[in-house]
């Protein structure tokens, strides 16, 4: 294994609300090729994703806590073997009930070069904007921006919010306790959206087949699809629309809003 560290920063902090902060910042720059992985799998802390004009990936992540023993004990380890793997682990032996730190990464991808990229957080927030190839994306108390992005994706987020747009390639979108804000203007392939418990909200500019179904929730589509909603003893369905690809939205708890 080959672990490459550049440029490790002490920061100096110089708001009065954060004078007790302690930070590190490293930056890790890797030539890739098409198709290579790029996996960041983090706890407590951010993730943002953009493109640049490079063939190179660039990942720079900053530690911070409220000391430096617990700045210690975040731990970042990344492999570049292999594309890209960063993972965040945090040391047992000096955790504590209030422990303070959190990992934020910025990442910036080639913005002509296809790639394998697999993300999964916990407490974080996710924004990933351009990029192309095939992208994983699983999160646990957070919020993800997907927009742009040029190739399959699949998201599962537990406890957050999904605001995807100009991504047609976007294949399952998976909700547990949340809303998912979906704006399609284009599809390269069939898409299923599901919730169990939360609001499903779809701007729909593209032409599809469409196939709505709830157990407990609303279903509520624009007029100018022309759809009928179907009372069932248990639940409401429609299906209305007419394309090359399905579009397939369920959920157990939660209303369905299609708009145009």
């Amino acid at each position: 294994m080959k672990i490459l560290k550049i440029g490790l920063i002490p920061l100096v902090i110089l708001s009065a609300a954060a004078l007790a902060a302690v930070v590190n910042e490293e930056t890790i720059s890797v030539p890739v090729s098409s198709g290579d992985p790029v996996e960041v799998f983090n706890i407590n802390g951010d993730l943002s994703i953009e493109e640049w004009d490079s063939d190179r990936v660039e990942l720079t992540y900053r530690k911070t806590a409220d000391t430096e023993e617990e700045l210690q004990a975040v731990i970042v380890r990344c492999d570049t073997d292999n594309g890209l793997f960063c993972e965040v682990e945090y040391d047992e032996e000096l955790w504590e009930d209030a422990f303070s730190g959190r990992v934020d990464f910025i990442l910036k991808t080639p913005a002509d070069m296809e790639l394998d990229y697999h993300f999964a957080l916990v407490n974080g927030d996710l924004i990933m904007t351009g990029s192309r190839g095939y992208a994983e994306l699983e999160l646990v108390n957070g919020d993800l921006t997907l927009a742009d992005f040029g190739g399959d994706a699949n998201v599962h987020i537990v406890n957050g919010m999904a605001n995807i747009s100009g991504t047609p390639g976007a294949e399952l979108v998976e909700m547990v306790s949340g809303e998912i804000i979906y704006a399609i203007d284009e599809m390269t392939n069939s898409v299923d959206l599901s919730s169990v418990s939360g609001k499903v909200y779809v701007k729909l500019m593209s032409d599809a087949m469409v196939d709505v179904s709830t157990i407990s929730g609303s279903i509520m589509v624009d007029d100018v699809f022309s759809a009928v909603i179907d009372e069932q003893i248990a639940g409401r369905s429609t299906e209305f629309g007419d394309g090359p690809y399905v579009i397939q939205i369920e959920t157990v708890s939660g209303d369905i809003e299609i708009d145009d």
